[in-house]
């Protein structure tokens, strides 16, 4: 359950409820007590911090990753169709005989 909390507050959906659930928490079975313990509140916070950098640097990674696995496999001649690509070569090719 703890790591489904944390996963949670990754996404930072609905994290500050997350907190403040924690900070008000008495303990198990118990009815919570308004800023119980409010030095709880910092844990969240660090959690929050790290946990969502994380995230954000992992995201971008695979953004990054997957651009340039897509322009590798479409090289630098990607925007021009298959008849000017033989154009191309054939161009290069007579530019490359000798006479």
């Amino acid at each position: 359950m703890a790591n489904l909390t944390i996963f949670h507050m990754m996404t930072t959906a609905g994290w500050a409820e997350v907190m403040y659930n924690g900070i008000n928490a008495r303990g198990p079975d118990l009815v919570g007590e308004r800023m119980h313990r409010p030095l709880r509140g910092y844990f969240f916070l660090v959690i929050m911090l790290v946990t969502s950098f994380f995230v954000r640097k992992l995201f971008i990674g695979i953004v990054i990753s997957t651009y340039n696995r897509v322009k590798e496999r479409q090289s630098k001649d990607y925007l021009i169709s298959t008849e000017q690509k033989t154009w191309l070569q054939i161009k290069l090719m007579i530019l490359r005989s000798n006479p």
